[in-house]
């Protein structure tokens, strides 16, 4: 089904979302909210404060855009 298992599935997908926040928000973002996750503690308060949206609805984005360009 072209799924890839185990650490390689994980580092693959992680990549895939770090080029996503990338082609988002640039390097920029990406420095931005590295830096507020330790200021705030919080993942989702960070994602909030950066992407102005939630950590699950970037992630919702994410899934929705590799289904559009890669299929199911």
């Amino acid at each position: 089904d072209g799924r890839i298992g185990g650490v390689a599935g994980l580092y693959l997908g992680s990549l895939s979302f770090v080029e996503y926040l990338v082609a988002n928000r640039g390097m920029g973002g990406v420095n931005d909210l590295l830096k507020t996750m330790g200021a705030t503690g919080n993942v989702d308060e960070a994602f909030k404060q950066v992407h102005g949206r939630s950590y699950h609805d970037v992630r919702q984005a994410w899934r929705q855009r590799l289904r559009q360009q890669h299929g199911s």
